[in-house]
C-alpha cells in the first residue's frame, strides 16, 4: 500500500472525528434563514451559524452539540430537530418552526422600567427565572420558547418590604408582525427605576427665574427671596431611589441564591470563585478563635476511573416526595430541576443539566427522555456509571416518582 494511500485514510478518518457527519437542510421556498448546531437548551445569540437566503444550507460541522436549529429571520420562529433523528438530510417544512426564537419581557413602574426584581417566566412545565438589576434596564429575554400561554411572575420591594406577586398570562403566537416579541408587566408602588430624574427646575448660568403671576411694579417684577433647595432635593430623591434599587438588588440576589445554590456555586466556581463547604464552616466555628492566615484549601478528593462511586441510599433525601403534576429532579439541597424532552446531563457547559463542579460527572454522562408523564433515564458509557435507587443501570429504565437517581456521585430525586 502507497504512503500516500495511508496518509489520506488518515486524514478522512481525523475529518470525520473532527467535523461529524454533515447535514444538508432542504426548505419549500426561498428565504432569509439561519442555521446551526447547539446544546439543547439555548442561551441566546448562536454561534458560528450559517446564513442563507436560498432553499437549502449544507451544515459541514455537527460538532457543536446535539441538536439542529433554523430560524426564519423574517417571523423570528424557530424549528429544531434532534441530530439524531437524522441521517444526512432534514425537509424542513413550514409546520417545523412551531418556537419563538427570542422572547423579550419588560416590567415598568409607569413609564420607567424597573431597577431589581426577581422574573419567573413559565409556559407548561417550562420554567425561566432571572433577576433585574439596573444594568437589564427592566428587561428579559428567553430563547426557544413554545408557542401558547406564558405566565410572567413579578417581584419587588416596595418601602423596603417584598411586595405582593405580580402576575399577567400572554399570548405568544407563531403569526404576529414582530420578530422579537415583546410584552409589557406593569408593577404597582414606588419600586426603584432606572434612570428616575428630579422634577426640580434647572436654571440657565445668567437667567433670573420669575413667575409671571408675581405682581409686577411699574412694568417690573418684584424679586423675591427664591429657596436654593430644589437641586438639593433632586439629589437626595436620587440618592434614595439609588437606595431601594441596591437594597432590592440584595434581597432578590439572597432569594435567588437560596433556590439556585447549586447552579450559583457552579458559575461562582468557573469565575475562580472559592465557595466554602458546610462542614467547613462549621469545623472553623467549633475550632475559635480563627487563626490569622487564611485557612488551606481542602484536600481534592483522587477518583479513579474504574472505581464505582458510593450508591445513594434510599433515605439520601429526608423530605417526602409530593405529587406537583412537573416532571423534575429534585438536589438534596432543594434545587429544582424541570425536565422537558430530551435533557443530557453532564460536566459539559450548557446542557440540559450541566454538573460542571462534580468531577466523578463525565463530560456527556446520561440522558433524560420525556413522553407524556414517562421519564426514561440512559447512561451514555460514563466512567462512574448511573444508579437508580443504589443499582448501577445497563439499559433504559423507567423513573417512579420518589426514585433516587445518581450520576457519578451528584444524587438526585424523581419527583412528578
Amino acid at each position: 500500500m502507497s504512503w500516500r494511500i495511508v496518509i489520506g485514510f488518515v486524514f478522512i478518518c481525523l475529518s470525520a472525528l473532527s467535523f461529524g457527519q454533515s447535514v444538508a437542510l432542504t426548505f419549500e421556498s426561498a428565504g432569509d434563514r439561519l442555521a446551526w448546531i447547539g446544546p439543547a437548551t439555548l442561551e441566546g445569540e448562536p454561534k458560528n451559524a450559517v446564513k442563507s437566503s436560498r432553499n437549502g444550507i449544507d451544515l459541514t460541522d455537527t460538532s457543536g452539540g446535539d441538536t439542529i436549529y433554523v430560524r426564519d429571520e423574517k417571523t423570528g420562529n424557530l424549528a429544531s430537530k434532534k441530530l439524531s433523528e437524522l441521517k444526512g438530510s432534514w425537509a424542513v417544512k413550514p409546520t417545523d418552526f412551531s418556537k419563538v426564537f427570542q422572547i423579550k419581557v419588560r416590567v415598568l413602574s409607569g413609564e420607567n422600567p424597573v431597577a431589581a426584581g426577581a422574573v419567573e417566566l413559565s409556559s407548561g412545565a417550562r420554567k425561566n427565572s432571572a433577576l433585574l438589576d439596573p444594568s437589564l434596564n427592566g428587561e428579559v429575554s428567553i430563547f426557544g420558547w413554545p408557542a401558547g400561554e406564558l405566565t410572567a411572575t413579578v417581584k419587588t420591594v416596595v418601602e423596603g418590604k417584598p411586595a405582593d406577586p405580580v402576575k399577567q398570562v400572554f399570548t405568544v403566537a407563531l403569526n404576529r408582525t414582530d420578530a422579537v416579541p415583546t410584552f409589557d408587566i406593569a408593577v404597582p408602588g414606588k419600586v426603584a427605576t432606572v434612570g428616575a430624574v428630579s422634577d426640580a427646575p434647572v436654571e440657565k448660568d445668567g437667567e433670573e427665574k420669575t413667575n409671571s403671576d408675581e405682581p409686577k411694579t411699574n412694568g417690573k417684577s418684584e424679586k423675591t427671596e427664591a429657596a436654593p433647595a430644589g437641586p438639593q432635593f433632586g439629589n437626595i430623591l436620587a440618592y434614595i431611589l439609588g437606595l431601594g434599587a441596591a437594597g432590592a438588588a440584595i434581597y432578590f440576589g439572597l432569594q435567588y441564591y437560596k433556590q439556585n445554590t447549586t447552579s450559583v456555586n457552579a458559575q461562582l466556581t468557573q469565575l475562580g470563585v472559592q465557595i466554602p463547604k458546610t462542614d467547613d464552616l462549621a469545623n472553623a466555628h467549633a475550632n475559635t478563635p480563627l487563626p490569622a492566615a487564611p485557612a488551606p484549601q481542602p484536600v481534592q478528593k483522587i477518583l479513579l476511573t474504574d472505581a464505582a462511586p458510593d450508591p445513594v441510599p434510599v433515605s439520601a433525601f429526608s423530605a417526602p416526595a409530593t405529587s406537583t403534576g412537573v416532571l423534575r429532579l429534585v438536589s438534596p439541597q432543594g434545587d429544582e430541576i424541570p425536565l422537558d424532552g430530551e435533557v443530557l446531563v453532564g460536566r459539559e457547559a450548557g446542557l440540559g443539566l450541566s454538573l460542571t463542579t462534580e468531577s466523578t460527572v463525565s463530560r456527556q454522562h446520561a440522558r433524560l427522555s420525556c413522553s407524556g408523564t414517562t421519564v426514561t433515564v440512559t447512561d451514555l458509557g460514563s466512567s462512574n456509571g448511573t444508579y437508580v435507587n443504589g443499582a448501577k443501570i445497563n439499559s433504559v429504565v423507567v423513573l417512579k416518582p420518589g426514585d433516587n437517581v445518581q450520576f457519578g456521585q451528584a444524587k438526585f430525586r424523581f419527583e412528578a
